[in-house]
């Protein structure tokens, strides 16, 4: 095509598309990269976030009822004349005046009950949050791990290929020395063609899981060139290989092990800790409603006022006759004035509204406990049930690596067999059907148990590339204490 030539479609079709080997993919993106791009990207958990960010606010606006509360004011103000000329300068026509007020709660059982409440309702949003990326965290594993292994399963599409071409190869040369009829070079041809067809429908549906890879990170598949490899034993993941097969093969270890994941998934599950918040900001609001009966609100309260400019009639007080020159003056009040004083204030009746908030605070808090409850049975039995799943993976693909081994040592002998005429084009079909059926179930091994170590490790606790490499290692070390301990 560069030199302007045409290529036949056949020809185009066998070499870009079922040629062998595979050309490597570029490795552009890592796993942990993936998940943190699509925890940053997410839309949705974007949107959560700025709740959380509204929920902090909420706390201040809660604690501010409890701060001092400070307020300046000006007034100005015109009476009637004859109306300020009888006041005897009590109140004069024209006045302008400010003031300066200040209050303080001291105690109110409402005002830190709403605080209390608010700081408790933040810190399960922040759970809810942490839920959220972890849940995101494995969306992205999941299409993460759907590329590789239909990648690998292409490669394997390829190499059945290569394998069948060899047998059409080994068949014609039989055909040339005259061993064989022309039917098994047939044969071996319409085995190509099958094995052509099943790698493009494999190139097919890696490109499938690429776009629903770029969809989940946000991107556009033209942008994800690569994807780089993970394995069951990745320092990134929390729970590598190595734990099970350290921990699984026998019934005593792997209930050591289920023991563990359950106590380190229960204590970590931001599920439970959401619900525990949101319990404690319940039995908050019905204790402040009930020592709203009998505890009263307590505050400081202070006004500095000053009469600034004042004119017209009634600014000049009543002389009374007698005394110094000019009469004595009637007293007037003067032009600034302060108070400072405590009140306390006890609702004595509010229409039963508070006894209808006290009961619905102690219905919420009940239906709260029950679902904690609920909640905590559904994790119990999800780690149980992920541990056994791993475990079981990994002894699958400890048996589908062994099977893959001995199928590729079988058809070995058939081809050397084959080759001397030992052996017929049934026998080499059938061991090359069985080299393919053992590496497919070597493929959907090792990626199934990849995936059940992703799904083990968001049942109890965050996903690897979520947490330090200290964090992991912590968990390592507890779960190597813990079964220690045991023995």
């Amino acid at each position: 095509r560069r030199l302007g030539l045409s290529v036949p479609d056949a020809l185009r079709l066998r070499v870009t598309l079922t040629g062998t080997p595979a050309p490597a993919p570029t490795d552009s993106i890592t796993y942990a990269q993936a998940v943190r791009r699509g925890i940053g990207a997410n839309y949705g958990l974007n949107a959560r976030r700025s709740g959380l960010e509204a929920a902090r606010e909420d706390v201040r606006v809660e604690r501010g009822d409890l701060l001092p509360q400070v307020r300046v004011g000006a007034r100005a103000q015109q009476v009637d004349a004859d109306q300020a000329a009888a006041s005897f300068g009590a109140q004069p026509e024209r006045t302008l005046s400010g003031s300066v007020s200040f209050s303080q709660t001291l105690f109110s059982p409402q005002e830190w009950g709403d605080l209390a409440i608010a700081k408790r309702q933040q810190a399960a949003d922040a759970a809810e949050v942490e839920r959220s990326e972890q849940d995101l965290a494995l969306q992205v594993s999941r299409a993460y791990v759907s590329v590789l292994q239909a990648r690998a399963l292409a490669q394997v599409r390829r190499s059945d290929l290569a394998l069948s071409r060899e047998n059409l190869s080994l068949a014609r040369a039989r055909q040339e020395s005259g061993q064989v009829g022309r039917q098994q070079v047939l044969r071996f041809k319409t085995q190509v063609a099958q094995s052509r067809r099943t790698v493009l429908d494999a190139e097919s549906r890696v490109e499938v899981a690429r776009t629903r890879l770029a969809q989940v990170l946000a991107r556009s598949p033209d942008e994800l060139v690569g994807v780089a490899g993970l394995s069951p034993s990745d320092s990134i993941l929390t729970l590598p290989e190595s734990v099970f097969a350290a921990y699984g093969h026998t019934s005593a270890a792997r209930q050591r092990l289920t023991d563990f994941l359950l106590e380190e998934g229960l204590s970590n599950a931001p599920e439970l800790q959401a619900l525990d918040e949101q319990i404690a900001a319940a039995r908050r609001g019905v204790e402040a409603g009930q020592q709203s009966y009998w505890v009263p609100t307590v505050a400081l309260e202070g006004q500095l006022s000053s009469r600034a400019l004042e004119g017209g009639a009634g600014t000049e007080s009543l002389s009374l006759p007698g005394g110094p020159p000019g009469g004595a003056a009637l007293p007037q009040a003067p032009n600034t004035t302060w108070n400072v004083g405590l009140s306390l204030s006890l609702p004595l009746f509010t229409g039963l509204k508070r006894d209808g908030q006290i009961e619905r605070g102690r219905a919420r808090l009940s239906q709260l406990k029950a679902q904690r409850r609920e909640v905590r049975s559904s994790l119990e039995e999800r780690i149980r049930s992920r541990t056994e799943q791993a475990t079981s993976g990994y002894l699958s693909l400890r048996e589908a690596e062994a099977g893959r081994r001995t199928a590729q040592e079988t058809i070995d002998l058939v081809q050397d067999s084959y080759t001397a005429g030992a052996a017929d084009v049934l026998d080499l079909l059938d061991a090359q059907e069985a080299v393919l059926n053992a590496r497919l179930a070597e493929v959907d091994a090792r990626y199934s148990f990849l995936l059940r170590l992703l799904q083990t490790e968001r049942a109890i606790a965050r996903i690897g590339p979520l947490q330090t490499a200290d964090e992991r290692t912590a968990v390592r070390e507890r779960l190597r204490a813990f079964m220690d301990g045991g023995r």
